[in-house]
């Protein structure tokens, strides 16, 4: 179902009137950021501008984000961010833990990324092998912190930016403020 999403979701923006009139302009880039979410496909934005690729990931590290910048992913300790284990698995737990992250690679490679490396071909002239573009990653934002997360192994391509959204708190009113 999401494989299908994606792919169509894809096929829409990139088959987009304006979209293909900037793919074809003579436009410059020197970063392309990409949210990570079964939109492999946008990946090769970075390589057609021939820009830095940033990925900006709305969930903490997991498989799927992992093996782009060969960040180690250790099924033994650390859980699968979609399972929703706690950081102290037990056996069963981490071997379906172990189980998913394999199954995670093998939908990846197997239908995610074939399907998305059509598009490229599809929509991009002179297109790049979908393969190119994602192992060319500069950067991944990761809206996680250090503070709610279990703590893992990390590259330094990977940054925790966990509340860059959260707005300064507005004062409260005075009569509030004078409560005690």
């Amino acid at each position: 179902m999401i494989t299908i999403s994606g792919k169509t979701l894809g096929e829409k923006l990139l088959n987009h009137t304006e979209v293909q009139k900037l793919i074809k302009s003579d436009e410059t880039f020197d970063v392309v950021i990409v949210s990570q979410f079964f939109n492999d496909a946008l990946k090769a934005f970075a390589k057609h501008f021939d820009a830095h690729l940033v990925i900006f990931s709305n969930i903490g590290a997991n498989s799927m984000l992992n093996n782009l910048v060969g960040n180690p992913s250790l099924p033994s300790f650390h859980p699968e961010v979609l399972l929703g284990f706690q950081k102290h698995m037990s056996f069963f737990q981490r071997l379906v833990n172990t189980l998913t992250k394999f199954l995670v690679v093998l939908l990846l490679n197997l239908v995610i990324y074939p399907t998305q490396n059509q598009l490229v071909q599809t929509y991009f002239p002179n297109p790049v092998d979908l393969n190119d573009a994602l192992y060319n990653v500069s950067l991944v934002l990761i809206n996680s912190h250090v503070s709610i997360s279990s703590p893992q192994p990390s590259v330094p391509s990977m940054i925790e930016i966990g509340g860059f959204h959260v707005t300064p708190p507005k004062k409260l009113p005075d009569d509030l403020q004078k409560f005690s």
